[in-house]
């Protein structure tokens, strides 16, 4: 409800919101209050990468992927010790791919295509528009 509150405020208006630059959803209560805060701020673009792939599929499952608000963007984030798993995007949700420094297996294991993230949310904002089955490749920042 304070989200909800600062967001639907008379001075500002937020178009874009980050929810955790580090972190992730911890579980299903969780995620109900981001959909709840993104139903009640529908001028608002939320944004929430996440490594917690069941869960997703889980609240989808139960909710139908009509439940998740059009202005709430789930990103399922993929790191480099994940990219030989398969791992199930029942719902085409779009992925992000992490290219580390260090890691010698990004191009040998990830799929081609996709949008290069130029390193800068400020100017960029593919992420608030990603559609379903659309992915985006990030260098480690």
């Amino acid at each position: 409800d304070e989200v909800i509150k600062y967001l639907n405020n008379d001075d500002v208006t937020y178009k874009y919101f980050r929810w955790h630059s580090s972190g992730d959803i911890v579980d299903e209560q969780y995620l109900d209050g981001m959909v709840r805060v993104a139903l009640a701020c529908p001028q608002t673009t939320f944004l929430a990468f996440t490594k917690k792939w069941e869960l997703i599929n889980e609240w989808i499952d139960k909710h139908g992927i009509e439940s998740l608000p059009v202005n709430l963007k789930i990103v399922l984030s993929m790191w480099d010790e994940e990219y030989n798993k398969t791992v199930k995007n029942k719902y085409l949700l779009p992925v992000t791919y992490v290219e580390f420094k260090k890691s010698s297996e990004f191009k040998a294991n990830v799929p081609t295509g996709g949008y290069q993230c130029p390193g800068s949310c400020k100017t960029c904002k593919n992420c608030w528009k990603m559609m379903l089955g659309q992915m985006t490749f990030f260098h480690q920042h």
